[in-house]
């Protein structure tokens, strides 16, 4: 209960969490979000589990076959107190993408950071979603997740617990231009799967919006295959639900899967997110759309663009709330565009295409 988290404009709030003593890991260090616990179908899974903090705290596994006894919900199987130590144990059974998170005044302790994945893989260890599917060239996971501030600011007393207002969106842990360093990247090659693991443990509708020209099929529902692949550009995930994608392309792509978070009770949206995924030969990082191409991505000071045709294309700039803020014209051959914008994520739209950039 003694967490630090760096906020995207640099200033810092408390969160509880859980943390690793598997050596090197300190043992008094806690994570946003906890570390992910992996396993392969029919192993005998052992979670060792100490409590270091003055409040009761249980591990709930979400989704995945546990008996009564491990299936962390204090009331009906036990808390763990101050300073005690507990090992939950389950048989692995299906594979698939599940959640684990405290269980014990879950509403509050969830929302401060009590919370991480789990995957299982195929008994026979292949880098597959399941046993039968495709392999994977890359695997990646991308939770979505909230928090409301003020109870992060005072947790021991945040009011009532229907009044959470969520107003800070995450993706693993992280907001806005903390996910565009190019450590965040999904990244992989022309004509190969990548995994894309989809879980929602926030306490809104959270909608994935992957790009148009990217194949998109989703095998698994919640742990479980689903009885046909299903094949969509976007998904929607309530809390607790988990999706496991393969993705793939014949073209080159550079854009981002947009995250879109609503709240349930009036689906009003509260936030956005958007996570590059760059496919290429060696992942490229110029963005090709109608025959136009554009970098680099993010934009500092100058976006370049190739126009191949022999007339002018007519583009505009807007903001993600709609606000025009520059348009011109694209001339044949190589083009330099000056943009007069402040640091943020913005749509560039031609008569063809629409497409986001980041500019910073």
């Amino acid at each position: 209960m003694n967490g630090v988290y760096e906020l995207e404009n640099g200033s810092s709030v408390q969160f509880w969490g859980y943390g690793d003593n598997t050596p090197p890991n300190p043992g008094n260090k806690v994570f946003l979000p906890g570390p992910q616990l992996r396993f392969k179908v029919g192993d005998s899974a052992v979670v060792h589990f100490k409590n270091n903090s003055p409040e009761m705290h249980t591990i709930h596994f979400h989704g995945l076959d546990v008996n009564q006894a491990n299936d962390g919900v204090g009331h009906t199987s036990q808390d763990i107190a101050p300073n005690q130590t507990f090992d939950y144990r389950f048989k692995c059974t299906n594979e698939g993408t599940f959640l684990y998170h405290c269980h014990v005044l879950t509403t509050l302790h969830l929302a401060m950071g009590m919370y991480g994945t789990v995957v299982v893989d195929p008994s026979n260890g292949s880098t597959s979603l399941s046993t039968g599917l495709p392999n994977y060239d890359s695997e990646y996971l991308l939770l979505s997740s909230e928090f409301d501030l003020d109870w992060n600011t005072n947790p021991i007393s945040p009011g009532p617990f229907h009044l959470f207002e969520a107003n800070y969106s995450m993706i693993n842990g992280l907001s806005g231009t903390q996910l565009q360093n190019g450590d965040h990247d999904i990244l992989g090659n022309v004509n190969s799967f990548i995994a894309i693991r989809l879980a929602n443990i926030g306490y809104g509708r959270t909608k994935f919006d992957f790009p148009a020209n990217l194949t998109v099929v989703a095998y698994l529902s919640d742990g479980r295959l689903l009885p046909s692949p299903i094949q969509a550009s976007s998904f929607e995930l309530y809390p607790g639900e988990r999706f496991d994608l393969l993705v793939s392309s014949a073209q080159i792509i550079d854009d981002f899967v947009a995250v879109s978070y609503y709240d349930l009770r009036n689906d009003n949206q509260t936030g956005s997110n958007f996570v590059p995924i760059k496919i290429g030969n060696n992942a490229v990082t110029s963005i090709d759309a109608n025959g136009l191409q554009f970098w680099p991505n993010p934009v500092r000071g100058v976006l370049y663009c190739s126009n191949p045709s022999n007339e002018s294309v007519f583009f505009q700039v807007y903001a993600l709330d709609g606000k025009l803020i520059q348009e011109g014209n694209i001339q044949p051959g190589l083009n330099t565009l000056q943009l007069e914008l402040l640091p943020g994520m913005y749509m560039m739209k031609t008569p063809q295409s629409l497409l986001k950039f980041i500019f910073d």
